[in-house]
């Protein structure tokens, strides 16, 4: 009876996660990377420039290009256990 009941709240949590991913956008913020990665924004970007996480797209030219994350990669990354890229 537990095993049910702990394995319907599983596939709640998977069914509201995927809800939320198909709701955010193809590029995502800094903060929004780190939120989907469960981290803070500073360890996302110590974990982008030390080849932990994936490399952000750069958008634009000038001093200081708009800054993205695709969200397709970085489901993927995580998919994979969050490997050194």
């Amino acid at each position: 009876m537990k095993t049910e009941a702990r394995e319907l709240a599983l596939r709640a949590d998977l069914a509201k996660r995927q809800l939320e991913e198909a709701a955010l956008p193809a590029l995502l913020t800094t903060k929004q990377a780190a939120a989907l990665a469960g981290c803070g924004t500073r360890t996302w970007w110590r974990w982008t420039r030390s080849g932990v996480a994936p490399a952000p797209l750069k958008i634009g030219g000038g001093v200081r290009p708009a800054v993205r994350f695709n969200r397709d990669e970085l489901l993927a990354w995580i998919a994979a256990g969050c490997p050194r890229v």
